[in-house]
């Protein structure tokens, strides 16, 4: 995600489409997404936060491709996830 200043409101910045959720997967497609955003190797660039899903593979392709990126979870999938953990509790 990305801040505009526009619209003063957080963006999606892409979404990553794959079958191999795995990190071998995402790590393939970082790559891609980072040589189409520097140009090759032509733009040096600085990512300093990523919002992404609460996956192990990304999470950990994330950590490998951008290695000084600082790693936020997606709080729409936070929510759901709490949301759902309390449906599950059996009341007395």
């Amino acid at each position: 995600m990305y801040y505009d200043d526009n619209s003063c409101k957080k963006v999606s910045g892409s979404y990553i489409l794959i079958n191999n959720k795995l990190f071998k997967g995402y790590t393939l497609a970082l790559n891609a997404f980072k040589r189409i955003l520097t140009g090759g190797d032509k733009l040096q660039i600085n990512l300093y936060s990523i919002t992404i899903n609460f996956e192990v593979g990304l999470i950990e392709a994330v950590q490998y491709v951008f290695p000084k990126c600082r790693i936020l979870g997606c709080l729409f999938h936070y929510i759901k996830q709490v949301r759902l953990q309390l449906s599950n509790i059996d009341y007395l």
